[in-house]
């Protein structure tokens, strides 16, 4: 597949996965506001593609807005280089460019909460509580146990 055509959302097979393929489709659309939204799913049912998809359009479709990705081990793994960096300003901005982000799509919980990664999950939940609170859209391929429930309650758009 060549590099245009990577991660788009009409590469997405509904199956068994029409619902959150329409609702991608209503994120991209403007329709749809759940805030943060989840996507649950099997190993290799498709999330991440559905995710870049709704980043590759949403940078498309509005290009002034600041989307961000990331993949989590490449999070961590930033997170560190700047944590370990003598520059305290490098971890200054790292923190600032990730909390200025309009629409937030962060891909893999599991490696995040799996192993001693306190530092990044900490930096990492002190973002998305602030992109929260100043109403900016997140979008994840599962959803932590602790953040999304609340007296068995949901805290956003679960699918």
């Amino acid at each position: 597949m060549d590099e245009m055509n990577k991660n788009r959302i009409g590469n997405f097979i509904e199956g068994n996965n029409s619902l959150a393929f329409w609702v991608a489709m209503d994120i991209i659309n403007g329709s749809l506001r759940y805030n943060p939204t989840y996507f649950y799913g099997d190993t290799c049912s498709g999330k991440t593609l559905l995710l870049k998809g709704i980043e590759k359009e949403l940078r498309k479709k509005d290009p002034g807005k600041k989307v961000i990705y990331w993949d989590s081990e490449a999070y961590v793994n930033t997170f560190i280089r700047n944590l370990k960096s003598q520059e305290s300003k490098r971890l200054y901005e790292f923190k600032r460019r990730n909390r200025s982000a309009d629409i937030l799509i962060f891909d893999d919980f599991s490696f995040l909460l799996s192993g001693n990664k306190t530092a990044s999950l900490q930096c990492f939940f002190q973002m998305i509580n602030e992109l929260y609170m100043d109403q900016k859209q997140q979008y994840y391929p599962d959803a932590p146990d602790g953040y999304v429930y609340c007296n068995g309650e949901s805290a956003g758009g679960i699918l």
